[in-house]
């Protein structure tokens, strides 16, 4: 090619790149959501309330089971401080849970870590909440280690496109008439909108088995490590806790391991996964997910565990 040819090429190349990079970005920023009902969006709201609630304060942590199966206002009423349950779904990940909320937790706070047994074993996961959250509250994608951006960058671009073909061929998505919406949250961050519906049953098809060669993954006590240290320099308090689990799941031998290894890891653990596993009459949809009484339950044995582990003065006036 000529100087000038090779000029007018570049510039079409060029110009032919940022039309499309412009295309994926206005797709990414306008594109259809990719999960219906914004329950994801709920994420914004729990980070706000984590930046504006006044310490000291009880802070929840971990996967579903705690977004639908704890009454946080008992909490308040148990430990006579505001709660903010930061919980919404396991598969964002534990290290993306710690991530997500380390450099909100202050003086004076309690924070309570519930997770299910699949953080244990996958404690680093970009499934599809992650991108559901990230769609709806940009500043998630800043919780992930930087090693990670660039192929999430990708995979939520793929996976926004994907979503727009299908809205195009298939038409928008339906109104979600199930729990998982944006104002399905009390204002504590709790899922409460469940309480008063029809249960559908639990999704066994969902279910992870747990039978097959558990174990517990070392990033899990990574992040469980820097979330104990940051707790020792800014001085708050972290404690574990069980998840509610529904009965014909529940795998002894590995909660008996979950159990032994926290206790030999962590300072605070309240309760024992056994006393947290209920009738599956008592879940809503999934094998995690309390209904009314089951959650009334529950809370009610947390913190009569809490009271048996944590010293007096957390259940009284700070």
């Amino acid at each position: 090619m000529m100087p000038t040819q090779v000029v007018r090429f570049t510039i079409r190349v060029l110009a032919f790149l940022t039309v499309v990079l412009l295309l994926l970005f206005l797709n990414v920023v306008f594109g259809p959501p990719l999960i219906a009902g914004g329950f994801m969006e709920a994420m914004a709201d729990k980070h706000r309330l984590l930046n504006t609630v006044p310490s000291p304060r009880v802070v929840v942590i971990g996967g579903s089971n705690a977004a639908f199966g704890l009454d946080s206002d008992e909490l308040e009423r148990a430990f006579h401080r505001p709660v903010v349950n930061m919980a919404i779904h396991g598969g964002l990940g534990f290290e993306f849970m710690v991530n997500e909320s380390i450099d909100g937790f202050r003086t004076g706070d309690l924070v309570l870590v519930m997770p299910e047994h699949v953080l244990f074993r996958t404690p680093r996961m970009l499934g599809v909440p992650f991108y559901g959250a990230l769609d709806e509250f940009p500043e998630a994608f800043t919780f992930i280690p930087w090693s990670q951006r660039p192929k999430a960058l990708y995979t939520f671009t793929r996976l926004k496109l994907t979503r727009t073909r299908e809205s195009v061929h298939f038409g928008p998505a339906p109104m979600d008439s199930t729990v998982y919406r944006r104002s399905s949250f009390n204002t504590k961050g709790d899922v409460v909108a469940h309480l008063s519906m029809r249960p559908p049953g639990i999704d066994r098809g969902a279910a992870v088995e747990l039978r097959k060669g558990f174990v517990i993954d070392p990033r899990f006590w990574t992040c469980a490590d820097r979330l104990l240290e940051r707790a020792e320099l800014v001085h708050f308090t972290v404690a574990f806790g069980w998840p509610s689990f529904a009965r014909t799941f529940s795998v002894p031998a590995v909660d008996s391991l979950l159990e032994r290894e926290m206790r030999a890891r962590v300072p605070l653990v309240i309760g024992s996964p056994q006393t947290y596993i209920y009738p599956d009459s008592m879940f809503f949809d999934t094998r995690y997910h309390l209904q009314a009484e089951g959650r009334r339950q529950r809370t009610a044995s947390f913190i009569a565990d809490a009271r048996r582990t944590l010293p007096p003065n957390w259940f009284r006036d700070p």
